[in-house]
Order: structure tokens, then C-alpha cells, then sequence
């Protein structure tokens, strides 16, 4: 006859139950860091929502006539698929997926195909370097205040990936020629 001991019995009894609760599988390409990106986007999502019995697959399937382009599919309740044209388009797709689940939960995604209607999204930054070389437009202290951030490193990463997220794919940086930052007139 086999003994267990109490503690025994209730730790091989929470690691079985571990095991048996479902949490939602990500199936794609962690090399890509287009993909990686949105895929880490859509576990917070889930996360959000508390939805741990989904099954999601991330997958390119190259078409070069419909760039950017992505498809979501549902089978049942328990899983989807998103399929880009390019990388470009699976995160787009993923992070769609993660605005449906964010804004109702699982009952908000639909099934649908989205094919960008212009090729660049982006905008126009006039970008201040620097008090010797400012901005296009600076007649305000805007841009005098927002010198800093353009010179800070944790500043570009937060702002590109917002970018993404809303679906930009230009970012254009303008400024005034530099050369009154290159040289210094003595008066």
C-alpha cells in the first residue's frame, strides 16, 4: 500500500490543476519583429480580457500585388487565424485583432479582409534639433519644449510603435538646413 503524505498530495494536486487550466497558444514566427510585436500587443490583450481558452495563428502568405493587406478567420469560438500578404500585414491583422478584443471581447471579432487603400499612412514631423536650429514653424515655445524628447532614446521606440499601432507606415523628419548647429559665428 502506497502513502502520501498530506503536503505531497496537495502539491501534486496544484501543479495537475496548473496544467489543467487553458491559456491562450500564439502560434507564429518569433523571428520576425514586425510579428513579435504585435503578438506581444495581442497576449496583453488576452491578458486584458482574461481570455485563456484561444488559440490564435499568425501566418504569411506572400502576395506582393496586396501589400500591408490581412484576412482574420474564426473556426468556433476557440480559435483564429490571421494570414498577412507580408509581415507588414499580419501585424496589422494582429493588431486589429487586439483593438476587436480590447474594445467587446471575443464576441467583437469578425471575420474579415482588409486591404489597405493607400500605400503610405504617415505623417510630417518638423523636428527641432537644437535652440540654433529650430523647427519650420516655431514661432510658439513648442518647440523649444520639445527638444529634449527628440534627443531621447526611450522617446523613439514609444513613438514608432504608436505609430504602428495606428496603422502608419512613413514617418517623414523634416528640419531647417543644419548649419547653424555645424559652425559658430563668433558675434
Amino acid at each position: 500500500m502506497i502513502k502520501f503524505k498530506p503536503f505531497c498530495l496537495l502539491s501534486f494536486l496544484v501543479v495537475f490543476v496548473a496544467h489543467l487550466e487553458a491559456a491562450p497558444a500564439l502560434v507564429f514566427d518569433p523571428e520576425n519583429a514586425l510579428i513579435s510585436f504585435a503578438a506581444a500587443d495581442l497576449e496583453a490583450a488576452l491578458d486584458e480580457k482574461g481570455i485563456d481558452n484561444l488559440e490564435v495563428t499568425l501566418r504569411v502568405s506572400p502576395d506582393a500585388a496586396l501589400a500591408e493587406s490581412f484576412a482574420i478567420s474564426k473556426s468556433g469560438s476557440d480559435s483564429i487565424l490571421i494570414t498577412g500578404t507580408d509581415p507588414a500585414g499580419v501585424m496589422y491583422g494582429c493588431l486589429d485583432l487586439s483593438e476587436s478584443l480590447r474594445i467587446g471581447g471575443l464576441a467583437a471579432v469578425e471575420a474579415k479582409t482588409v486591404i489597405p487603400a493607400m500605400g503610405m499612412r504617415g505623417i510630417k514631423l518638423n523636428l527641432p534639433l537644437d535652440v540654433r536650429t529650430p523647427s519650420y514653424s516655431d514661432l510658439g515655445d513648442a518647440g523649444q519644449f520639445n527638444i529634449p524628447h527628440v534627443w531621447d532614446s526611450v522617446f523613439w521606440p514609444e513613438y514608432i510603435d504608436e505609430l504602428a499601432r495606428h496603422r502608419y507606415n512613413f514617418l517623414s523628419l523634416w528640419s531647417l538646413h543644419p548649419f547653424p548647429s555645424l559652425v559658430k559665428v563668433p558675434e
